[in-house]
């Protein structure tokens, strides 16, 4: 019994480091970066997310101008909206094995169903699949002048963490509970 405990536990904080991960890096413009972009004779960065982009300066052109990112959003393409619908996905299958552990171990009238925990293990995994989906599909078209940055990166260790919380779960709640 103790054991099972404990994997519901661990798998629980690869729950919520997982969500973490993966929310930072769904809002992050940084998923790829193209380096050294002229424009007006004005050297720059272009950082792309998957809901916009951001034209990074190198260096301030004027006294008082804002060093702040000029943001927006960005024209887009067959493999952006299926990255977007992946992750979209993926996080709400996040969130879904989050409220359905917590259900499992947290309520006292859903204790005795093992089913909670199963499926929360079963989200957990499609979470992971979906995360790991779209980062594959956005990476797969990454132009080769352009470099993943720490977003992309971030995604897929969240991805991670979702599919080894997932099969704590579930082999905590199926082959140790007999």
């Amino acid at each position: 019994m103790a054991d099972v405990q404990l994997m519901i536990q661990v798998a629980f904080v690869c729950m919520c480091l997982g969500f973490l991960f993966h929310l930072i890096a769904f809002t992050a413009p940084h998923w790829r970066r193209s380096y050294n972009v002229t424009a007006s004779n004005a050297s720059a960065n272009i950082s792309y997310g998957i809901w916009r982009q951001c034209l990074l300066p190198r260096f301030r052109l004027q006294r008082g101008t804002s060093d702040e990112d000029r943001c927006g959003p960005f024209p887009l393409t067959g493999y952006t909206r299926a990255t977007q619908f992946f992750e979209t996905v993926g996080l709400i299958a996040a969130i879904a094995s989050i409220v359905l552990l917590l259900l499992g171990v947290c309520v006292a009238t859903c204790r005795d169903r093992r089913i909670l925990p199963i499926l929360s293990g079963i989200c957990s995994i499609a979470a992971a699949g979906c995360i790991l989906l779209g980062t594959v599909i956005f990476g797969a078209n990454d132009a080769e002048e352009d470099h993943l940055s720490w977003a992309f990166a971030l995604c897929i260790v969240g991805g991670i963490f979702f599919g080894v919380a997932g099969v704590l779960i579930i082999v905590a709640s199926v082959v140790l509970k007999r």
